[in-house]
C-alpha cells in the first residue's frame, strides 16, 4: 500500500510559516499564543511521523519493527489530540475558562483518555487500533472507528462553542475560525471515504492554522477583552497615518460621565459587560464607512470619512432616551466631541489627551463640548493642574482611600499585580499561590474596597491619577 505524501511536505512548509509568524510577528509569550505554539508543534510532529509511517508501513521490510511501530503511535496520539488542544485554546480564546466548574474540564477530558490514549496505550496486547495482517501491511481495528468518534466530538464541541459565544468575537474572528474549523474537519471526510491514500486533511489543517495567524489581529494587542471591538492602542495605530500625512478625518469622541461609569461598574459583571456590548454594538453600527474604538472607562471614538453632524445628532437623540436590560434601567449623561483631524488638531499628542480627560457631569443629559475647550482642558491636566473635583467623587474615593487602608498586605500585593495589568488567571503563577487563595483575597479585597469587579477597581485607581491624588493611595497603603 502506497500513500502519496506530497501534502504532508507542503503542510510542513505551511506549519513552519505559521510558526515564524507566531514567532516573529506575535507576542507569542501569552497564554493565547502559548496553546496555540503547543498546537502548532504538535501538528508539525504529527507531521514528520506521519511521513515517517507512511513510509514504514508502504515499505515495511526496509524498516525495523520498532521505528515502525513508534512511528505509528506517536502519529495516532499526537494527532488525535490536536482537537481536544483546539478545544482548550478555544476556551481560553474566549475567556470561559475561570467560568468553568472542574467537573466540566473532567468531562471534556474523559474523551480523550479514554478514547484515545487509553486503547492506544492496550493496542500492543489487543491489537484494536491497529495491527499488521499475515503480509505484514497496515490495518486498521475496530477501535480506530473509537478514535474518530472522540476527534469528531471534539470538532462538535468546538463548533458549538464557537457558535454559541459568537458574541465574545468580532465578525473577523468568528468567520476565520469557522473557516479554520471547517478545513480541520470536512477534509478528513473527504480522505477516508474518497481519497484514502492522498493524506490531504493535514495540507488543509495546516492552511487553516498559517491563515488563522495571518488574518487575526493579536486580540489582546488590538480588540477589546468585553467588547471585542478595536481598543485604544488601535485607534492610535489607525489614526497615525492621518495626522503624519495631515489627512482630513472625522473623529467622535463620546464619554459617559465618570461617576456614572463608577456607579455602573458597581454593578454585577453580568449587568455592566451586558450594558457595555450593548453600547458598542450600537455605536458600532452607526459607522458604516469607519471603526468604533472602546478607549475604556466609558469613553469612545466613531471615525468617519462623512460630515459627523448628523451622526452626533443621532448619538445624542439615542443618549437622551434609557438603556435598558433585562429589569435594570440606566440613563447616562454623555459628552460629545466632533473633531475634524489636520483642521481642528494637527498633533496626535493632543488628541490623546483629549481622549484621555474624563468627562463629570454637572447636568444631567447630552452636552457638547467644542473641540477648543476640550484642548484646553487637557492642557490643564498636562500642567498638572488638579481638576475640580465634584462632591460625590470626592466622597467616593475618600471611601475607596479607606477601605485601602484596611487591606492585609497578601492582599496590597494581589491588588497591585491586577493595577499593573496582570489577569487573575495569571495571578497563581505569579505570586506562587493557589486558584482557591486567590479567590479568598479577591473576595476580601472587594468588599473591604466596596467594589464588585476588578474593572471597578482599574477605575477607581485611573480616578485617583487623573484627580492627581495617586500619591494619597500609595501613602495610605504603607
Amino acid at each position: 500500500m502506497l500513500y502519496n505524501i506530497s501534502f504532508d511536505i507542503c503542510a510542513i512548509a505551511l506549519t513552519g510559516m505559521a510558526l515564524y509568524t507566531l514567532f516573529y510577528r506575535r507576542n507569542h509569550h501569552n497564554r493565547f499564543s502559548r496553546i496555540f505554539l503547543i498546537l502548532l508543534l504538535m501538528h508539525m510532529v504529527a507531521l514528520i511521523t506521519d511521513i515517517a509511517s507512511s513510509f514504514t508501513n508502504s515499505y515495511p521490510s526496509a524498516t525495523a519493527p520498532f521505528f515502525r511501530d513508534a512511528m505509528n503511535y506517536i502519529f495516532l496520539a499526537v494527532h488525535s489530540s490536536e482537537a481536544f488542544v483546539f478545544l482548550y485554546f478555544l476556551i481560553v480564546d474566549l475567556e470561559i475558562g475561570h467560568t468553568t466548574h472542574h467537573y466540566i474540564n473532567i468531562l471534556l477530558l474523559l474523551p480523550e483518555c479514554c478514547f484515545i490514549l487509553f486503547p492506544l496505550l492496550l493496542n500492543p496486547w489487543t491489537h484494536a487500533v491497529f495491527y499488521y495482517d499475515k503480509t505484514n501491511h497496515y490495518v486498521h481495528g475496530p477501535m480506530m472507528y473509537m478514535i474518530y468518534g472522540a476527534v469528531y466530538l471534539y470538532l462538535a464541541l468546538c463548533l458549538g462553542l464557537i457558535i454559541h459565544k459568537r458574541e465574545r468575537l468580532t465578525q473577523r474572528q468568528y468567520r476565520t475560525l469557522l473557516y479554520l474549523f471547517l478545513l480541520s474537519g470536512i477534509p478528513v471526510l473527504i480522505q477516508s471515504l474518497f481519497m484514502p491514500h492522498q493524506l490531504i486533511e493535514m495540507y488543509f489543517q495546516a492552511l487553516g492554522f498559517y491563515g488563522f495567524l495571518q488574518l487575526i489581529d493579536p486580540i489582546d494587542q488590538y480588540y477589546h477583552p468585553v467588547t471585542r471591538i478595536k481598543n485604544f492602542q488601535a485607534m492610535i495605530n489607525d489614526l497615525s497615518p492621518y495626522f503624519v500625512n495631515q489627512t482630513s478625518m472625522y473623529a467622535i469622541i463620546i464619554k459617559i460621565s465618570r461617576l456614572e461609569v463608577l456607579s455602573f461598574f458597581s454593578q454585577t459583571s453580568d449587568i455592566s459587560h451586558s450594558y457595555r456590548l450593548l453600547i458598542t454594538d450600537w455605536l458600532s453600527s452607526l459607522v458604516k464607512r469607519g471603526h468604533c474604538y472602546d478607549c475604556e472607562y466609558g469613553i469612545y471614538v466613531l471615525t468617519t470619512t462623512e460630515d459627523p453632524l448628523s451622526l452626533c445628532q443621532t448619538i445624542q437623540a439615542r443618549m437622551a432616551s434609557p438603556w435598558q436590560y433585562r429589569h435594570h434601567t440606566y440613563q447616562f449623561s454623555v459628552q460629545i466631541t466632533p473633531v475634524q483631524i489636520s483642521e481642528d488638531i494637527h498633533s496626535m499628542d493632543t488628541f490623546i489627551h483629549m481622549v484621555h480627560i474624563p468627562y463629570f457631569h454637572t447636568k444631567q443629559g447630552c452636552v457638547f463640548q467644542s473641540v477648543k475647550d476640550l484642548a484646553r482642558e487637557s492642557k490643564e491636566f498636562m500642567t498638572h493642574q488638579k481638576p475640580e473635583i465634584p462632591y460625590e467623587l470626592q466622597e467616593a474615593l475618600d471611601t475607596f482611600l479607606h477601605g485601602f487602608a484596611t487591606l492585609t498586605p497578601a492582599e496590597r500585593s494581589i491588588t497591585d499585580l491586577y493595577i499593573h495589568g496582570h489577569e487573575i488567571r495569571e495571578i497563581p503563577d505569579i505570586a506562587c499561590i493557589s486558584v482557591n487563595t486567590v479567590k479568598k483575597h479577591n473576595k476580601n479585597i472587594y468588599h473591604k474596597l466596596g467594589i464588585k469587579s476588578k474593572e471597578e477597581l482599574l477605575i477607581y485607581v485611573d480616578l485617583f491619577q487623573r484627580c492627581g491624588r495617586i500619591q494619597d493611595l500609595y501613602s495610605n497603603a504603607k
